[in-house]
């Protein structure tokens, strides 16, 4: 809700309120998430491989920029 609120500050206009399920909403709510901690795991088991496959426990892009 916050990020809609947000987004109505920087273009000065008042979202309308999109008509949806409560049941279908929580269904893909519930998908999100699962997604959502997959995607960590996979991205926290790709940075301990890179890490050890350098000897060190490191992020791959820490130090850049």
């Amino acid at each position: 809700m916050e990020l809609y609120q947000k987004i109505e500050a920087l273009i000065g206009l008042r979202m309308e309120q999109y008509p949806a399920e409560q049941e279908a909403v929580l269904l893909l709510l519930e998908r999100v998430g699962e997604a959502q901690r997959i995607a960590t795991m996979q991205v926290g088991a790709g940075v301990r491989r890179w890490g050890a496959a350098r000897g060190r426990d490191c992020l791959p892009w820490a130090g850049l920029g």
